[in-house]
């Protein structure tokens, strides 16, 4: 049986050693289809913050 988490960033379940670059939180929970799982963040592809964006008036 596998270990699977929530990934917050792709909003999909994977199994425990899905990515390389995987982290799961200890205290993060989601409920996904009535069940409760570990959050976490697959990493599968590099997340990138947005540019900034000059203000405009």
């Amino acid at each position: 049986m596998h270990i699977m988490y929530y990934c917050i960033l792709c909003k999909q379940l994977h199994p425990l050693g899905f990515s390389e670059r995987e982290f799961v939180f200890k205290s993060g929970f989601h409920y996904f289809s009535s069940n409760l799982y570990q959050a976490g963040v697959c990493a599968k592809e590099p997340y990138t913050l947005p540019k900034e964006q000059p203000a405009t008036a």
